[in-house]
């Protein structure tokens, strides 16, 4: 039944999701009202960015420092925001950074966003917190919209993230990433390992037939905790 899903997913429902991410849309969930434009991942439409946003908000943001890699609408930075966090958002797509610098305008909320391939316009900064919602989809995206899906044909968003993730880390930071039981984790897993990164699953949910999965990037390379990670 869960592969039947899967299959229906991928060649019925997606499709029809990307064809009504073409037009503007309003989100509203946390108390918030958010105006979505055309090609931005929407938080409503699938179940990563609410499900890694439930897990995240486990923690107290008081004055936490937090980036959102690939925030997309921006939820996620938006809540946290909300919560007292010191956010920073990013996006390579410049739709997403004007819309979510909007929004936060909107709700009178202050977070510094950013429009960034990756790690590129933020120089030497480092995070004590860092949340991925990455592409997992092993294609070369046709335009910025499927940016949000696929992480190219030999999966270089990978490639390049783990290359670049060090520089942005202290020796406490926290990193998460979600990914779905659809991808192909042993490979995204083998190109961590290339960089002495280290996935531990943390969280697990099945959303209609698909699970969730968010898991701890450990840099074994850097981290000072003995087991790895802070949960």
């Amino acid at each position: 039944m869960r592969w039947l899903y899967r299959k229906y997913a991928h060649f019925i429902l997606r499709p029809y999701l990307q064809w009504k991410l073409s037009r503007k849309v309003v989100y509203r969930a946390h108390g918030l009202y958010m105006e979505v434009p055309p090609g931005v991942f929407h938080p409503g439409y699938f179940f990563s960015t609410e499900y890694l946003l439930a897990f995240l908000l486990r923690q107290d943001w008081k004055d936490k420092g937090f980036l959102e890699l690939g925030c997309g609408s921006g939820l996620i930075s938006l809540v946290l925001a909300g919560r007292g966090a010191r956010v920073t958002a990013v996006d390579i797509n410049p739709a997403a950074v004007i819309a979510l610098q909007q929004n936060a305008s909107v709700h009178q909320l202050e977070l510094e966003v950013r429009e960034s391939d990756l790690f590129s316009a933020l120089n030497d900064r480092r995070f004590s917190a860092i949340a991925i919602n990455p592409p997992y989809y092993r294609k070369d995206p046709a335009d910025m919209a499927q940016r949000a899906w696929y992480a190219g044909g030999q999966f270089e968003y990978f490639k390049a993230l783990f290359a670049t993730l060090r520089p942005h880390l202290l020796a406490t930071s926290q990193v998460w990433m979600v990914l779905s039981e659809d991808c192909a984790l042993r490979e995204i897993e083998t190109i961590a390992h290339q960089h002495h990164f280290e996935l531990k699953l943390l969280d697990s949910r099945t959303f209609r037939f698909e699970a969730q999965n968010i898991y701890g990037i450990i840099d074994r390379k850097l981290t000072s905790h003995p087991d790895g990670f802070v949960s």
